[in-house]
C-alpha cells in the first residue's frame, strides 16, 4: 500500500511539474501513441492534450516541415532593399 501511495504521489507530482512547464513536454509509449501532453505542447504544435493523447506521435513530424515553410514564405514575402 505505501508503494502505490508512494508512485501516485511521485506521478502527480511529477505531472504538476511537467504541466507547469513553459517547453512543449510530450511522452509517448514504446509504440509511438502519445500518453502526455502539456500546455507548452499545446502552445507550440497547436493541438490540445484531448485531440492528442492516445494518438500517434506522428502528429507532431509534420512540424518542422510548417515552420520551415513559414521561414521560406517569409522571405519572399520581405520587400526587396
Amino acid at each position: 500500500m505505501a508503494d502505490t501511495f508512494t508512485s501516485d504521489v511521485d506521478a502527480a507530482v511529477a505531472q504538476a511539474v511537467l504541466a507547469g512547464r513553459a517547453d512543449a513536454v510530450v511522452a509517448a509509449d514504446r509504440d509511438g501513441i502519445i500518453v502526455f501532453w502539456n500546455p507548452g505542447a499545446e502552445r507550440i504544435f497547436g493541438f490540445t492534450a484531448a485531440e492528442t493523447v492516445g494518438r500517434s506521435l506522428d502528429i507532431t513530424a509534420h512540424f518542422e516541415e510548417m515552420r520551415a515553410l513559414r521561414r521560406r514564405l517569409a522571405q519572399v514575402a520581405r520587400p526587396v532593399s
